[in-house]
């Protein structure tokens, strides 16, 4: 993705196809295909850079607000966070990778800072950055998911219900294993959380009913087809799944933040956001109005890249470009 003019344009494209076993609930299982497969993408892209921007999921991330004195030094600083992390990590430090953002000094108290601050185990970070190794690729951030969303938004910030201004928004990324369920409030991402459901269960059920690979019922999911009982008997029950899962998933919110408003419009992304007719199926059974996200809608695209296969993909890319944007800050 480069500038172009006041907006961007999406210079290179390629995706190639994940094998389900080598990567488990957003846990990298064998950083040498993994890496050998990103390796052909860049290929097939035609791109020339050789830096990368991967993203670690949530669920496995703890993220904290602390205070600390504003008169600290750099090292003081790092050294006083690193023993607060020690305090709500469950694992070693020595095992644990973190990273920190000043927010600014404390309402009402400018001797005191507010400082942001991610925590994560270092082998999700370790097997990404070897994974770039792999793809002969220099690892320029590891992030976790829900920044790169919110960073991500203000490119479908015209497809949110007034522009995002004084709604409540759920933003669903429904993966293969696991779907996040994120708030947005404002536009700005206040809550994430995790759920264990994904398109793989649709994929699977697709598989044993027609006989097919993992790949060809994949192809299915997104493009429609079957007998007279795809729809009802596979597709239907998936939603109905889904459904409860984001409902599940917004009764945690309200647990934990308080007085939170009713959602006004609940924006999908992700694989599972491919299925003919989902938004359709979810907003009834939600009685919320729900809408695809494409976050390259507003972006040119190059002629190195093939917009037929940016549109198809355009709703599992929301983190990525979330990932991209990184580079104009």
């Amino acid at each position: 993705m480069v500038r172009d003019g006041r907006g961007y344009r999406l210079e290179h494209y390629a995706a190639e196809p994940m094998p389900p076993q080598l990567v488990s609930d957003k846990v990298i299982e064998d950083v040498e295909q993994v890496g050998e497969i990103v390796r052909r993408a860049v290929r097939r892209s035609g791109s020339h850079l050789r830096k990368g921007a991967a993203a670690v999921s949530g669920a496995h991330a703890i993220v904290r607000t602390i205070v600390l004195p504003s008169d600290l030094t750099e090292e003081q600083r790092h050294d006083q966070i690193e023993l607060q992390v020690g305090d709500f990590v469950s694992t070693p430090l020595n095992e644990t990778s973190f990273d920190y953002e000043l927010l600014g000094p404390r309402a009402g108290d400018p001797a005191h800072q507010e400082v942001l601050v991610v925590a994560t185990r270092r082998v999700y970070v370790e097997k990404r950055e070897a994974v770039f190794e792999v793809a002969g690729l220099e690892p320029v951030a590891i992030e976790i998911e829900p920044y790169a969303l919110d960073r991500a938004s203000v490119l479908f910030r015209d497809q949110m219900r007034d522009g995002g201004r004084g709604q409540t928004i759920a933003l669903v990324d429904c993966g293969a294993t696991s779907t996040t369920f994120n708030i947005l409030h404002n536009g700005r991402i206040t809550y994430t959380r995790d759920q264990n459901f994904g398109g793989k269960y649709l994929t699977e059920e697709i598989m044993r009913r027609y006989n097919l690979s993992y790949e060809e019922a994949g192809r299915m999911k997104r493009q429609g087809g079957g007998d007279a009982h795809y729809l009802n008997e596979l597709v239907v029950p998936f939603v109905d799944e889904l459904a409860h899962q984001i409902q599940q998933a917004y009764q945690f919110a309200r647990s934990a933040v308080s007085d939170l408003p009713a959602l006004d419009q609940l924006l999908l992304c992700g694989g599972s956001a491919q299925i003919d007719g989902i938004d359709r199926l979810l907003g009834t059974r939600l009685e919320l109005p729900v809408a695809i996200i494409n976050p390259l809608m507003g972006l040119n695209v190059s002629n190195h890249a093939r917009t037929n296969l940016v549109e198809r993909d355009a709703s599992t890319l929301v983190v990525a470009c979330g990932l991209s944007l990184r580079a104009f800050e």
